[in-house]
């Protein structure tokens, strides 16, 4: 029984810090596994114009192939569980923000898309969110190589993001097999969410380790003291 216990231990300390991302993991994994599901929630110009609102947010879990939703899942669970594990309220604000910006800029400013489907643009967001965030904390705390790190992921990114702008291609997706192509506009969206998701959080944080003395609202000099001069009948203010 002790294997087991240790078993339930583990998984159910996964669950508190990990809830929330395991389960729009599995979401996206299952919804690939229902076609019919996937058509009805994909991002489709068309049908948001005619009502269906909710295709906005839930296109973003739908996958053109089993490769783009590998990758696409693969890289969601990893930051977004760095996301979670500083705030869940953080991860979550930032994965539904993010789903509304890019599907709004998808709509707005790429009228050749009729249709979108894919995790991507919100993992940009999240990568840029918890790199950002992490690059603060390590110029704050004075840690160069970290730093280091941290700066050459973002500069990274922005190499992938151009690299896919001016190729048509992606790095990681085969999208000859997918029949799809990258929407670099995407992932720019999520990465402006995420970098001020990054500094929102960062100045917050800040904020909160100041002392509550120098945070405090109304605080005022310590009132002076009136003593008596000697020989005086008169009240003067003790200089302090």
């Amino acid at each position: 029984m002790r294997p087991m216990d240790d078993l339930r231990t583990m998984l159910g300390s996964a669950w508190r810090r990990f809830g929330a991302t395991l389960l729009l993991g599995a979401l996206a994994v299952a919804l690939f596994a229902l076609p019919p599901a996937t058509r009805w929630l994909q991002f489709d110009v068309a049908s948001v114009e005619a009502g269906q609102w909710w295709r906005i947010v839930t296109g973003h879990w739908t996958h053109w192939s089993a490769d783009h939703l590998l990758w696409d899942v693969l890289a969601f669970v990893i930051l977004a569980g760095a996301a979670e594990r500083f705030s869940r309220g953080w991860m979550l604000a930032i994965v539904g923000i993010s789903a509304i910006v890019i599907s709004a800029a998808v709509w707005l400013l790429a009228p050749s898309i009729s249709t979108y489907r894919g995790l991507s643009g919100i993992d940009s967001a999240l990568f840029v969110a918890v790199t950002t965030l992490w690059l603060t904390e390590r110029l704050r705390d004075r840690d160069p190589i970290g730093a280091v790190v941290m700066a050459g992921a973002i500069v990274g990114f922005v190499g992938k993001t151009l690299y896919e702008t001016t190729t048509g291609a992606t790095l990681f997706v085969d999208t000859s097999t997918a029949d799809m192509i990258p929407v670099a506009l995407a992932h720019l969206g999520g990465a402006l969410v995420g970098g001020l998701a990054a500094v929102t959080a960062d100045a917050r944080a800040s904020r909160e380790a100041q002392p509550k003395a120098r945070r405090g609202v109304g605080i005022t000099r310590d009132r002076p003291r009136y003593a008596r001069e000697p020989g005086e009948k008169r009240l003067v203010v003790a200089d302090e």
